[in-house]
């Protein structure tokens, strides 16, 4: 006669459990890696475009700035007035306006003398005051500090200051 095996091979059920278990741990451990790639891209690409953006908006001031004949500055220091060489045109005036916290900066450029038309959007926020600051310097010259700070939101935690201290070529 035959002997009859009376165990077959395979897995307890104590090793199945421990198996799943292990799986589990490492499939949230995936999870969570990739969840925190996932937001570091996104934490870049805001500061990226925010970067663009103010370096976009610093430029335009810069321009029209720098080839000015006259800058005063106003409002508590939020908006600029500046006179072009060319008497003909009227005065163009800038300024960063929000018409509540949440709402994006505009940085308005015009020539009717009120901050509406023109303007440069931007996805951010301004998270502190922006200001216009004018001086002259001791050879007569007028100088402009402009000064931004962009964020996400009003509490956000990526931010960017953008300033720039510009000197009127024909002042």
């Amino acid at each position: 006669m035959s002997k009859i095996s009376s165990s077959l091979p395979g897995f307890t059920l104590l090793e199945l459990l421990i198996a799943t278990v292990l799986g589990s741990i490492l499939l949230l451990s995936a999870t969570a890696l990739f969840m925190t790639f996932m937001i570091g891209n996104a934490n870049t690409n805001a500061r990226r475009q925010m970067s663009a953006e103010g370096i976009q908006m610093l430029g335009t001031l810069e321009y029209h700035i720098r080839n000015a004949k006259s800058a005063t500055c106003g409002g508590g220091n939020q908006t600029l007035t500046l006179d072009k060489l060319d008497g003909s045109q009227a005065p163009a005036n800038a300024c960063f306006t929000r018409l509540s916290p949440s709402d994006p900066l505009i940085l308005h450029f015009n020539k009717s003398g009120a901050c509406a038309n023109n303007a440069l959007h931007s996805n951010f926020v301004i998270t502190s005051g922006s200001s216009f600051t004018c001086a002259q310097d001791s050879n007569g010259k007028t100088t402009v500090t402009v000064k931004f700070t962009l964020g996400t939101s009003e509490d956000a935690s990526i931010t960017e200051t953008f300033s720039r201290i510009i000197q009127l070529r024909n002042s």
